[in-house]
């Protein structure tokens, strides 16, 4: 069994990020379906259909992005990228920030987020963001005050 310590905590994720895009790809694509058939032009009907194919990876891939923590350490998880883990005597400071338009339009980073800067084991540049529309932010408050109690030499963010 695990030390209590080494247990995982996960944020919970905020729907509404997901709903964004998903309620109006589900009415797009349910009217060009109703016209398709009451048309009877079936091209309209499977183009219906093709936006979920390109709707359902672009989905799961804003699904994969996940932050846990446990009393020593905070991770995260997101596509395409390596997991990235700093522990909380590692960390170098926690800010709250906006993405720019480049980042914005890029999809690079989440806006407005909380980057937490630190050194992962071998030494290298870390930086863990946490999106203040992906996840609750009372769990968000909670990951900070955990690390706040470790680390009271960091000044915290004010959430906004």
């Amino acid at each position: 069994m695990k030390p209590q310590d080494q247990r995982f905590q996960s944020l919970r994720r905020n729907r509404q990020p997901y709903a964004v895009f998903a309620i109006p790809v589900a009415l797009l694509s349910v009217s060009a379906a109703y016209v398709g058939i009451n048309r009877h032009e079936t091209a309209l009907v499977v183009a219906a259909g093709a936006v979920w194919i390109g709707f359902l990876p672009m989905w799961a891939i804003m699904y994969r992005y996940a932050i846990s923590w446990t009393d020593s350490e905070v991770r995260m998880r997101a596509f395409g990228v390596p997991t990235a883990i700093i522990r909380y005597s590692d960390i170098q400071q926690i800010k709250y920030e906006r993405s720019g338009v480049r980042q914005l339009f890029g999809l690079s980073r989440p806006s407005p987020r909380i980057s937490i800067y630190g050194h992962a084991e071998t030494g290298i540049s870390v930086v863990i963001d946490i999106s203040l529309r992906h996840f609750y932010l009372k769990d968000v408050q909670e990951i900070l005050g955990r690390i706040g109690s470790t680390r009271k030499d960091l000044s915290m963010p004010k959430l906004r």
